[in-house]
């Protein structure tokens, strides 16, 4: 018979479990910041907690402070859990139309339970890796429920005094959002109650009856959490509740997004998004960061009056549904200290418009550091659309997007020159669109315009384009590089295309030496992110397979020539 020898642990080690800032230190690497943010981090901490008394003690803080939704605290309650899961064994695991009202009075070591784990709950409604993403929308607590638990647990001074964000889709009477109303609120987001099931938006549904309860209860969310500075509401066209709440509620917020379900369903849509009320009151408002779906006709643009102006603003996004960003950024958007500015298109662009849009972006935002361009197609020739963009010589991330885009309009070596020249101090620039014609590369992009960027732009640490052609090129040695090497981290070119196979091994070498401290595997990834949606990559079946290469074989020469 065999014996299994097990070595016990030594009286420096047990000592050491015995260290609290040692058992600290364990629990922060398996789970950072104290909070479980994967299910693979939850099954350590766990396990961790199943050691002993005081593993447990420590990991129970870290379990709960986290939560993709309430239902783990609310099956504590006896009721909630013999009528959900009687619920489910009757319905089914997948429905989600169980409704349970609360009327039965938990006893006093239930209630000292939920209020011990709650106090933990730091974040609530955000996903955990999206393993639990349709749990969170599931409003098991019908609207009775709520006004229970909202009477038994009262609301001072709190079910949640730790929680920080909160992701949620309120009821209709909002009584489960004044439960959720903490003192120490930084970041919240709300969703129409009607999307809680994924319903669809009938005309008519959203009364004015049911804004004032959310109105309200924003109201008291925003006078018991003086810190709540981020706010986002998804909410449908007709529902003013922003303009609803008075300003002086509203002054706290830094970072405002107000995004609207319907146009990113592409339902039909008809008013303006968002009110005129509504923006006339955040553009007085100190806000530093603001996100907005756009709707909006010209003619309203041009009725409004907004003297203020988004004056603070530093960061800005649009998602434009109408090709009403330029006229808004033109009339109504003086933001001198603008830094950040993304731009998406979500329809078809008028011809022409592309100039304009960004001809007015250099013309109102000199102190740009960071752009974001994301059109529908190129009209016009790529540098003439984005030639303005030329004039803001701090640019350090820029980003440009296009859907689809001609040969003859493609990017081109002149083009990324004049960049390398103009943007210095550039860390990141993204270039993509997909081609009309899947059958040829341009020959527009060449080496010369990498050595341009490797020689001028010596902090660009990431660099994506969309193509490379290589013809009657040789690896020259009198290409003037950094001492140290550049420091070009990511590089992804969708397609390369080179005239001779014979010289793709030369192309690899220059590559390789004009950034030498690329990072293959980040790179890979990267241009595994481009695969999955760019059309360009079906030219590896087309008449020009035999000369196009593929950026990850390209990246395996690259790491051979080192």
């Amino acid at each position: 018979m065999s014996t299994i020898l097990v070595q016990s642990p030594s009286s420096a080690q047990l000592r050491a479990l015995q260290c609290v800032d040692i058992l600290f230190d364990i629990l922060d690497r398996l789970a950072p910041y104290g909070q479980c943010t994967s299910l693979e981090e939850r099954r350590s901490v766990l396990a961790f907690a199943g050691t002993s008394k005081l593993f447990y003690a420590l990991a129970f803080k870290v379990l709960w402070a986290r939560l993709p939704c309430l239902l783990p605290l609310l099956f504590l309650l006896p009721e909630v859990d013999r009528l959900y899961h009687a619920g489910r064994a009757r319905k089914g695991d997948f429905d989600t139309s169980i409704q349970i009202t609360v009327s039965e009075a938990p006893g006093g070591e239930v209630l000292s339970q939920i209020r011990s784990r709650a106090a933990c709950l730091q974040v609530l409604g955000e996903d955990i890796s999206g393993a639990a993403h349709k749990c969170w929308k599931e409003p098991i607590i019908n609207d009775a429920g709520w006004s229970y638990l909202l009477r038994l647990f009262g609301d001072e001074p709190g079910l949640f005094p730790s929680l920080e964000r909160l992701a949620w889709h309120p009821t209709p009477s909002c009584d489960d959002l004044r439960l959720l109303s903490a003192p120490s609120l930084l970041q919240v987001e709300l969703r129409d109650h009607r999307y809680a099931h994924g319903s669809q938006f009938h005309e008519g549904d959203m009364q004015p009856e049911w804004q004032q309860p959310l109105a309200s209860a924003l109201r008291q969310m925003l006078m018991r959490a003086p810190s709540l500075s981020s706010l986002t509401l998804n909410v449908a066209t007709n529902n003013n509740v922003l303009a609803m709440t008075p300003r002086d509620r509203l002054v706290q917020l830094r970072d405002l997004a107000l995004i609207e379900e319907e146009l990113r369903n592409c339902a039909t849509f008809r008013d303006d998004y968002p009110t005129a009320a509504c923006l006339r009151l955040i553009s007085t408002l100190p806000l530093l960061k603001l996100t907005l779906d756009f709707n909006m006709q010209l003619s309203s643009l041009l009725r409004l009056d907004l003297p203020n102006g988004f004056h603070t603003l530093e960061d800005l996004c649009i998602f434009d549904y109408n090709t009403c960003a330029a006229p808004f950024l033109q009339l109504h958007c003086s933001a001198p200290a603008l830094q950040t500015l993304s731009v998406i298109f979500a329809w078809d662009m008028p011809r022409g418009h592309a100039i304009v849009l960004t001809t007015t972006i250099a013309q109102r935002f000199p102190a740009l550091t960071a752009l974001c361009l994301m059109l529908p197609a190129a009209w016009e020739p790529f540098e003439t659309m984005f030639a303005p963009l030329l004039t803001l010589p701090r640019l350090s991330q820029v980003t440009l997007h296009l859907e689809q885009c001609s040969g003859e309009h493609s990017l081109s070596d002149a083009y990324l020159m004049q960049c390398a020249e103009a943007w210095s101090d550039l860390r990141y620039l993204e270039i993509y669109y997909d081609l009309y014609s899947e059958n040829q590369v341009p020959a527009t992009v060449t080496l010369d315009a990498l050595i341009s960027l490797a020689t001028q732009c010596l902090k660009l640490q990431t660099l994506l384009l969309p193509h490379l052609y290589v013809e009657d090129y040789t690896a020259s040695n009198n290409i003037v590089l950094p001492r140290i090497g550049h420091r070009l981290r990511v590089l992804a070119i969708t397609v390369v295309d080179i005239a001779d196979e014979a010289r793709d091994m030369i192309c690899a070498i220059t590559i390789a030496r004009l950034f030498p401290n690329v990072d293959i595997a980040m790179s890979l990834k990267k241009d595994a992110e481009v695969a999955r949606c760019c059309s360009l990559y079906r030219i590896f079946s087309g008449p020009r397979a035999s000369t196009a290469i593929k950026w990850k074989d390209m990246l395996a020469r690259m790491e051979k020539c080192r």
